[in-house]
């Protein structure tokens, strides 16, 4: 009995090894089918919340374009008016990025975009992060340019940004969050650091996977995945340091496609 025990154990090795196999196999299929199904859901979801909101946007578009055409000669009123237009597009912007993002859509269009209207556009959008007292938010755009997607790179700017400002809110020092762009040759890269506390090393590998949150009292979980397939679409990469004095995420992208 002995002997036979001892000729079977390589087989009972090779058995358990299948089955360790199996069960590790199964449970990604089984995470990745729940993935795909959450996206669906979540894509669905927005694409039917973007179809009733349509109207109700071009409705308030439109009453701000007739009240700054009204006003003209009121700056004031018609740099309000134009804000709330532009908002309207960003917030139609954000909601087609999500949809296209749950789809696996990568195409984009490209333009001329340089990083003083990048940034410039950005503060115009986001005044309040640029009014907050506990934190500092410096943008340098150094006279660089680039053929991308302006939209695209403003939502990545968002959410990195928002993401840091939201981390530097949970401790007690002063933050500060410096934006830079430096001409590379054939590429451009753009700089976020900022002071906050790092980002948690529990979601560290999977910080760009969909669904990944840690600590944060909203959102869906999809901005950090939606990022990554912004820099992909530009066919560009994305990096980041980090630790308890702070993050610094570097995106590499081509000037010309």
């Amino acid at each position: 009995m002995a002997k036979i025990l001892d000729e079977a154990e390589p087989v009972k090795k090779v058995l358990e090894s299948v089955i360790s196999h199996l069960k590790k196999t199964t449970a990604q299929y089984i995470d990745e089918v729940t993935r795909q199904e959450k996206l669906s859901l979540v894509g669905t979801m927005v694409s039917s919340i973007l179809h009733d909101f349509r109207n109700p946007f071009s409705v308030i578009s439109l009453g701000a374009h007739i009240v700054s055409q009204r006003h003209k000669d009121d700056p004031k009123t018609t740099k309000i008016c134009s804000s709330i237009e532009s908002q309207i597009r960003r917030m139609v912007d954000m909601a087609n990025d999500l949809t296209a993002f749950t789809r696996g859509e990568g195409e984009i269009e490209m333009t001329n975009v340089t990083m003083r209207q990048l940034f410039d556009h950005f503060q115009e959008l986001n005044q309040p992060f640029f009014q907050d007292k506990t934190v500092s938010v410096e943008m340098h755009p150094n006279n660089v340019d680039i053929q991308a997607n302006l939209s695209k790179l403003l939502r990545v700017l968002q959410n990195l940004i928002a993401n840091a400002i939201e981390a530097i809110h949970q401790t007690d020092k002063r933050g500060t969050i410096k934006v830079s762009a430096l001409d590379k040759g054939t590429s451009i890269q753009l700089c976020i650091a900022d002071n906050g506390p790092g980002i948690p090393e529990e979601i560290q590998s999977r910080f760009f996977e969909p669904f990944i949150t840690f600590g944060k009292s909203g959102g869906t979980g999809l901005g950090s995945a939606i990022v990554r397939s912004i820099i992909d679409a530009h066919h560009g990469t994305i990096i980041f340091s980090t630790g308890p004095s702070g993050t610094t995420f570097t995106i590499q992208i081509p000037k010309h496609r």
